[in-house]
């Protein structure tokens, strides 16, 4: 048996007799018997002897790993060097050379190390470690200010950096400064006058353009002003109050007037614009428009008497009255028509404001209005599902021709989404699933393998599971079509579904359901939501919806786990089931489920058994729900309700629970899925009564009238 606690002291004698040891390297593999001289190394092992060598190979990874951690460099390198040369055949390297080398590299930084790493990029040019290498290597550059090699390297390097991701910030200052130093002084400020109107705070390393800029005498009064504003647009109200600080005069008033307005728009009417208010079209202007948001009646009657003061320009008046018709529109309120048809005036094709008309038609249940606006829409639009159900909806609505909104209905209902399975079930037919029963074909080994799939398997093996995601998402727009289909099945194999999902829709292979949505922690989904009271499917169309089934998942906000749940309704859910939380157990599956499954299950009893109240309230929480309620309380038809929540991620959010919960119960072989079920709205129901028999056989070849 191999003995794996040998001490590795590497002088050159020790070094060959520990790789013997090991049996690892070509020149010890060719000593032992062989069934076939012509075969491969790799096939003239035994699986027993693979295994082993693949342990061993990972042992020794560690063992450099924890050198180079240790600072121990004359031992990590001769232990990479080791890990390099144990297969003289470059197809069985051990996977994380490039890594460890690019380790080592870095530990070893000097001007002279150029050539090294121009080799590394040539042996290695597409993995993350080359991306990494070379970043490091910049900054190393601007640290020692060889400002010459580094505007030459960012040259050469530059389609490297920005393949996968946008130049970091921080380079981007040290960049100006490398141009200003090496002579190319109007790139230098061209570059440094972009980075100033960031309106985000900028790193240490961006003190020097500041400065520069500075020196230049290019830091003015207007220029500070310009980027206070997008400052306090982009709600960055330290760095505007920190910029406030550097304004004078009328400059310094208009800006504390602005400050202040924008964080309280409504205090416009007890605060009006200070004398000689500078850029006052465009501050005000934008304090209405934020107004309009929360007091659309007092923002309306101040713009008319500031209007009449500043003469606001057309392009304004044509961003105010868009603003406003949304708004009006959004809310459902009697003035959204005439707001709509004053900024359609202005925007006469604008698809957002001609969407809000729809929208607001259908809340109103203003029927012939949505069948004129359908008319307006540009072709491309008018064939979406959603207007192409909504003109359906509007057809039948007026008695105009039911029998044209049939032949829609049977149309849309060829289709998987939302829309499809609505019309699937008004007509009283299977919902068109439209599995793939081939699975996913990948094509030959020679066109969709990657070196990538090395590395990224030994990572799962060493259990650094972030490191292998990393790898493969880094590399993923640089794969061909046949690779990425590899990509998404390993993923799917991995677990990392995810991945997958998001691969699927790269690629547009749609009809893969068994990657799409995996059928994972089925059982505690299950458990727990049968002990809520709820549908497991559901449970896990939200789960679906929220993390793509990635335990790890976090949002930017904070929303963690499976379900995305925030802390702060975790802790209370936990709370009230006698639990005690701690938030870093929300990646854990199992406690995820339980915390979820109950907070939807106590959405359901708050809003009377309403799963689609419910769904919406997950996302957005319960008190817009309610709002929402009120504005709609004249109208319950469940599509309508769905189809003008204000907030357009909602809204998608929403129809996609619904569907995913539609194909989560037809995988798991429930009989007769529905997507509304007893919420359907009643209107289909006079289609009956008009002897259009809606449940017969759909006809394929009808067409849309």
């Amino acid at each position: 048996m191999f003995k794996r606690h040998i001490r590795f002291n590497f002088t050159k004698r020790r070094l060959i007799g520990t790789l013997c040891v090991f049996s690892l390297s070509h020149s010890c593999w060719a000593h032992q018997p062989s069934t076939a001289p012509n075969q491969p190394v790799a096939n003239q092992l035994s699986a027993n002897e693979t295994t082993l060598k693949q342990q061993d190979l990972d042992a020794l990874f560690k063992r450099t790993e924890k050198s180079f951690k240790s600072k121990r460099l004359l031992k990590a390198d001769n232990l990479t060097k080791a890990l390099k040369g144990l297969n003289t055949l470059k197809k069985y390297q051990y996977p994380l050379v490039p890594y460890l080398e690019s380790k080592h590299l870095h530990k070893t930084f000097s001007l002279d190390t150029q050539s090294a790493i121009d080799r590394f990029h040539a042996t290695y040019p597409e993995t993350l470690s080359s991306y990494l290498l070379q970043l490091n290597w910049q900054y190393f550059l601007a640290k020692k200010q060889d400002w010459k090699a580094f505007v030459v390297n960012l040259t050469k390097k530059k389609p490297l950096l920005t393949r996968h991701k946008a130049l970091p910030t921080k380079l981007k200052c040290l960049e100006v400064r490398a141009q200003a130093s090496t002579g190319s002084s109007s790139i230098a400020i061209d570059q440094a006058l972009t980075l100033w109107l960031t309106p985000k705070s900028l790193p240490d390393s961006c003190d020097w353009v500041i400065q520069y800029l500075k020196s230049q005498g290019l830091l003015t009064q207007e220029r500070i002003f310009d980027r206070f504003k997008e400052t306090v647009n982009a709600k960055s109200y330290p760095l505007a109050r920190y910029l406030k600080k550097s304004l004078r005069g009328n400059w310094r008033t208009s800006a504390e007037w602005y400050y202040r307005r924008m964080r309280s728009p409504s205090s416009l009417a007890k605060y009006p614009p200070p004398k000689q208010l500078r850029d006052a079209q465009s501050l005000l202007t934008n304090i209405l428009n934020k107004l309009v948001w929360k007091h659309p009646e007092k923002a309306e009657a101040l713009w008319s008497e500031y209007d009449k003061r500043f003469k606001f320009s057309l392009a304004n008046r044509a961003n105010w009255a868009k603003q406003a018709a949304i708004k009006y529109s959004l809310s459902l309120k009697k003035e959204a028509q005439e707001w709509l048809n004053i900024a359609l005036a202005h925007h006469r094709a604008d698809i957002e404001l001609l969407n809000w008309r729809m929208r607001y038609a259908i809340g109103t249940g203003n029927w012939p209005l949505v069948l004129t606006t359908f008319e307006q829409l540009p072709p491309q639009e008018k064939m979406t599902p959603a207007w192409r159900y909504w003109k359906a909806r509007a057809l039948a609505q007026t008695h105009i021709d039911p029998a044209a909104a049939r032949a829609i209905l049977i149309g849309l209902s060829a289709q998987r989404d939302f829309y499809g399975f609505l019309a699937a079930e008004t007509l009283g037919v299977a919902l068109p699933i439209n599995a793939s029963t081939q699975g996913l074909t990948i094509a030959s080994p020679e066109k969709s393998h990657h070196a990538v799939f090395n590395i990224v398997n030994t990572w799962i093996r060493l259990n650094k599971p972030w490191r292998a995601r990393k790898e493969l998402w880094f590399l993923w727009e640089s794969f061909n079509h046949h690779q990425k289909k590899a990509a998404v099945q390993k993923a799917h194999q991995w677990g990392w579904h995810d991945y997958a999902i998001r691969g699927l829709a790269d690629i547009q292979e749609w009809d893969i359901l068994e990657y799409r949505f995996p059928n994972v922690f089925t059982q505690e989904f299950n458990t727990h939501s049968k002990k809520q009271g709820i549908q497991p499917y559901w449970s896990m169309a939200v789960a679906r919806q929220e993390s793509a089934f990635n335990p790890s998942a976090k949002s930017w906000v904070g929303a963690t786990g499976l379900m995305q749940l925030m802390p702060k309704t975790a802790r209370s859910v936990a709370k009230k089931l006698g639990i005690k939380h701690r938030n870093w157990r929300l990646v854990e599956p199992k406690y995820n489920i339980l915390l979820g499954t109950n907070y939807l299950s106590q959405m359901t009893r708050r809003f009377k058994g309403n799963p689609i109240f419910a769904t919406a309230a997950y996302n957005a929480g319960p008190r817009r729900v309610e709002f929402w309620n009120k504005r709609m309380a004249h109208n319950t038809d469940m599509d309508i309700w769905i189809e003008v929540i204000p907030i357009k991620e909602t809204r998608d959010y929403v129809k996609r629970v619904l569907t995913y919960s539609a194909i989560y119960a037809h995988l798991n072989k429930q009989d007769n899925p529905k997507i509304l079920g007893k919420w359907l709205p009643s209107i289909w129901k006079h289609m009956k009564e008009t002897q259009i028999p809606l449940a017969t056989p759909i006809d394929p070849n009808a067409n849309e009238s």
